[in-house]
């Protein structure tokens, strides 16, 4: 159909065109195909009018799918694209969307001027580069699989959730000046450390694997820290000095964990959490603690929270220590008490 000149529209559903490579004609400005085998490939570099491509259950074999300049917007569901997605060259790209979609080994390189890009079930295990992106502002993983790659966020991004990741290569943010607020679930950042850019306000993590550990003293900005199902290994957590509310579920680590500098640090909720044989020294003004099956063999010490006015402790194994309340105290709850 490369012939076709006045045809601006093409739309294939359930077709198998064989071997051969698909040409269309070069003013083409729209493709949609659903279930469409293409082992031949298809030819789009040279379609200058092409604004918006929609692939669905295709399967393009090995060849690598080279996008056209002007091309504003992409979507792509359930697409194998082993011999990788060129689109670096896509100066007019701003949105990016794949789901359950297989890029093999090769790196995705996007471009420049992209604004957002969502990855839903995507193997992308050559990795994916995107600190160039100047102009990303959001970023969207789903059960997504980057290999052994370290994935480096763009400067200027200010909101990022991941779901399901793999990132065992890890994940650098430290220079994202504008980045506020994280969200992370089920991601397994292997055994490098996270640390947070300077000016985050909030974090979120589920389930999420940081045996490298999470470094956040720095973020003066940070007033809420929650962690459910999160494993820190074998290093110190440090909260940073602003700290309003922190909400530890299930977290698993057996370094110590620092909250005594936290002075504007008023509750405090740990539930299932393990702080092994280290000593939890609370904050001065603190004045509310619930702890509910908390491991804190090395003691808890409050005697000195001269503003501390609420306990409960349910489940609480504090070893051999003795716990000294402070004077101000107006109600505790723990097994045994009246």
């Amino acid at each position: 159909m490369k012939h076709c000149t006045n045809l601006e529209s093409v739309k294939l559903n359930e077709t198998n065109l064989g071997e051969h490579e698909l040409v269309l004609p070069a003013y083409i400005t729209d493709i949609e195909m659903t279930k469409v085998t293409l082992p031949g490939g298809i030819s789009m570099k040279h379609y200058t009018k092409l604004q918006s491509v929609k692939l669905n259950g295709i399967n393009l074999g090995e060849h690598e799918l080279v996008l056209p300049d002007n091309i504003t917007k992409i979507v792509m569901t359930c697409v194998t694209l082993t011999g990788g997605l060129s689109m670096k060259h896509c100066s007019k790209l701003e949105s990016v969307k794949l789901n359950r979609t297989n890029l093999g080994e090769h790196e995705l390189v996007l471009t420049d001027n992209i604004t957002h890009i969502d990855l839903d079930d995507v193997i992308l295990t050559g990795g994916r580069s995107m600190k160039h992106c100047t102009k990303l502002q959001s970023v969207k993983l789903n059960g997504t699989n980057l290999g052994e790659h370290e994935l480096v966020l763009p400067d200027n991004i200010t909101d990022i959730e991941m779901t399901k990741v793999t990132l065992p290569g890890g994940l650098s943010m430290k220079h994202c000046t504008k980045l506020q607020s994280v969200k992370l679930n089920g991601t397994n950042l292997g055994e490098h450390e996270l640390v947070l850019p300077d000016n985050i306000t909030k974090i979120v993590m589920t389930c999420v694997t940081l045996t490298g550990g999470l470094s956040m003293k720095h973020c003066s900005k940070l007033e809420s820290v929650k962690l459910n199902r999160t494993n820190l290994g074998e290093h110190e957590l440090v909260f940073p000095d602003n700290i309003t509310h922190i909400d530890l579920d299930y977290v698993s680590m057996t370094g110590r964990l620092t909250v005594k500098h936290c002075t504007k640090l008023q509750r405090f909720i740990l539930n299932e959490t393990n702080l092994g044989e280290h000593e939890l020294v609370l904050p001065d003004n603190i004045t509310d603690i619930e702890m509910a099956s908390v491991t804190l063999t090395g003691g808890l010490s409050m005697k000195h929270c001269t503003k501390l006015q609420s306990v409960k402790l349910n489940g609480t194994n504090i070893g051999e220590h003795e716990l000294v309340l402070p004077d101000n105290i107006t109600h505790i709850e723990s097994p045994g008490s009246p």
